[in-house]
C-alpha cells in the first residue's frame, strides 16, 4: 500500500525528481520536515497539499488494513462539511488519478509474476496429467506459484467446504487450496466463479449462492442453511466411515417402518445373521428418504419423505416378500438314504429406481403424469394411518393426491366417517390371537417336512430351529 502513497507524494506533493520511498522510517528523517515546509510554500494549492499529506499520514499509521483505511480516509474527506463541493471534486479527481496509476502498476506486476512463476503441480487430485491450455483447467496464482485445477476438482473442493455440517448443523468452511492448505483470496474465488460460468460448465448451485452473498460466510450460512442441509443429506449415505453406521441406520429405519405397520404381513423382517453387504446394497437407496424425513428443514419435504418412505418400503415388501429370511435346502443323496440340510439366506430383492426420466418422455414437458394412481396410493396410506396424527394425514392427502373442491358440509361428513374407522381398527387388532395360534403350528410343519420325501433340487422356506420368527429386534 506504500506504492499509492509514493505516487501521491511524487506527483502532487514533492517538487524534486529524485525517487523517494515512503515508509514510517522516512517520516523520522530530519530533512523530511524541511522538505515538507519548502514544498508547502511552493504548492499551487495549499488545501490540496494539506489533504494529501493528511491522507498519506493516515495510511502509513493505520492499525487496520491499508485498503480499508484508504477508502475510510476518502469517505471522511468527502463527508466533511468544511469543504465545498468543488474542493471535494478536486480531491476526488486526485484520488482517481493515483488509483488509476496504481492499478496499472499492479496489472504490470501481475503479468510479470504470471509469466515468470513456476507450476506447483501438473497433475489433478487423482494424478491425471493436465496443462493450463486445456479448456477444463483453471490456473490460479498464489504465493508466486501457479496451481492447476480441473473443473471437477474445484467443484468437489467447493462443495466439501460449503456443505460442511458437523452433527448435521451447517457450518461452512473457507475454501482452501489443497496443495498448500492456504485459503483462497476473494480474487481467486471470483476467478473460479467466472471460469465456471463462462466456460460452458454447470455452475454448482451452492457456489452460485455463495457468490450472490458476496462470499460472506456468515450471511451465506444464515440465508442458505436449508440448501446446505439438503446437500449434506444427499451425501450422508456416501460419507460413512464404516458399514457399522449404515447398518445401524438401516435397522432404525426398518424398526420405524415395522412400528407403523398395522398388519404383520407388511413388516420387513431381516434375520440377525443376514449378510450385511447384501442388506446395505438393498436398503441404501431408501436411506436418503429416511434422512430427509428426519433431518430436513423444509416441512413439506420432510412430510412428503415420511410417507414416501412408507410407500417405497411397502412396494419393496410386495416385490420381495421373502428378502432377509433364513431358508434351508433339504437335499436327498442317491447313495445314502439321508437328507442333507443346507442353510442359506434369501438375497433376492427388487432394485429401487429413482427419477424415472424415461417414463412418458415424449409428453413429460407438457403434463404431469403420476407413476401411480391416486386410489393405489390412498389404499397403501390407509394401511398406516392409524399411527399418524390427523394433521399429517391431511398433509399427505393434499400432497399425494388431489382433492375435489367440496363444500364445508361435505368435508364435515367425511371427517365424521373417518372417525368411525377407529372401531374397525380395534376389531382388526383382535386378529393378533389368531396369529399366535398359527405360530403354534410351526413344530407340526417341521415334522411334516422331515417325514416327506424331497427331491434333490427342492427348496423349502422354513424357520430356523432356534428361532420361531425372524429376528425383528436389533441390538446396536
Amino acid at each position: 500500500m506504500t506504492t499509492i502513497t509514493d505516487i501521491l507524494y511524487q506527483k502532487y506533493i514533492s517538487n524534486n525528481n529524485e525517487p523517494v520511498g515512503m515508509s514510517k522510517d522516512y517520516l523520522n528523517k530530519p530533512s523530511y520536515f524541511d522538505d515538507s515546509f519548502i514544498n508547502f510554500q511552493k504548492a499551487p494549492n495549499t488545501l490540496m497539499y494539506i489533504l494529501s499529506i493528511s491522507f498519506i499520514h493516515q495510511l502509513l499509521n493505520t492499525k487496520t488494513t491499508y485498503k480499508r483505511e484508504k477508502y475510510n480516509s476518502l469517505k471522511n474527506i468527502l463527508d466533511t462539511q468544511f469543504l465545498s463541493s468543488n474542493q471535494k471534486t478536486e480531491f476526488l479527481s486526485i484520488f482517481q488519478d493515483i488509483q488509476y496509476i496504481h492499478n496499472n502498476l499492479c496489472k504490470l506486476v501481475r503479468k510479470y509474476k504470471w509469466k515468470n512463476s513456476v507450476f506447483a503441480n501438473q497433475h489433478d487430485l487423482i494424478m491425471n496429467p493436465i496443462n493450463e491450455n486445456q479448456y477444463f483447467v483453471c490456473s490460479i496464482l498464489q504465493h508466486d506459484r501457479k496451481y492447476l485445477f480441473t473443473k471437477s476438482d474445484l467443484t468437489k473442493i467447493i462443495e466439501n467446504a460449503l456443505t460442511n455440517s458437523p452433527y448435521i448443523y451447517a457450518e461452512p468452511l473457507p475454501i482452501k487450496n489443497p496443495y498448500n492448505n492456504s485459503i483462497f483470496d476473494k480474487s481467486h474465488l471470483y476467478n473460479i466463479y467466472f471460469f465456471m460460468k463462462h466456460g460452458g460448465f454447470i455452475l454448482p448451485s451452492i457456489f452460485h449462492q455463495y457468490f450472490l452473498h458476496n462470499f460472506h460466510l456468515k450471511i451465506f450460512r444464515n440465508n442458505t442453511e436449508c440448501m446446505i442441509r439438503e446437500m449434506h443429506i444427499k451425501t450422508m449415505t456416501e460419507n460413512h466411515n464404516s458399514n457399522t453406521d449404515l447398518i445401524r441406520d438401516i435397522k432404525r429405519m426398518l424398526e420405524m417402518y415395522n412400528d407403523k405397520c398395522t398388519k404383520d404381513e407388511l413388516r420387513i423382517r431381516i434375520h440377525k445373521n443376514f449378510p450385511e453387504n447384501v442388506l446395505i446394497r438393498a436398503m441404501k437407496p431408501y436411506l436418503h428418504i429416511y434422512y430427509t424425513s428426519n433431518y430436513s428443514l423444509c416441512i413439506l419435504d420432510k412430510t412428503n419423505a415420511q410417507f414416501e418412505l412408507i410407500y417405497q418400503l411397502n412396494c419393496f415388501k410386495q416385490k420381495s416378500p421373502g428378502f432377509g429370511r433364513k431358508i434351508f435346502k433339504l437335499i436327498n443323496n442317491l447313495f445314502i438314504k439321508k437328507s442333507k440340510k443346507v442353510q442359506e439366506y434369501n438375497t433376492e430383492f427388487s432394485q429401487y429406481i429413482n427419477n424415472c426420466y424415461y417414463n412418458n418422455y415424449d409428453t413429460s414437458h407438457i403434463e404431469i403424469i403420476e407413476d401411480n394412481t391416486d386410489a393405489e396410493k390412498e389404499h397403501i396410506i390407509s394401511l398406516y394411518t392409524t399411527v399418524f396424527p390427523n394433521n399429517m394425514i391431511n398433509t399427505v392427502a393434499n400432497t399425494w393426491y388431489s382433492i375435489d373442491d367440496n363444500t364445508d358440509e361435505d368435508t364435515d361428513e367425511d371427517t365424521i366417517m373417518n372417525d368411525n374407522t377407529h372401531e374397525d381398527t380395534i376389531m382388526n387388532d383382535n386378529t393378533h390371537e389368531d396369529t399366535i395360534m398359527n405360530d403354534n403350528t410351526h413344530e407340526d410343519t417341521i415334522m411334516n417336512i422331515e417325514n416327506s420325501v424331497v427331491n434333490n433340487s427342492e427348496m423349502m422356506d422354513i424357520y430356523d430351529d432356534d428361532e420361531l420368527l425372524f429376528d425383528d429386534t436389533f441390538d446396536d
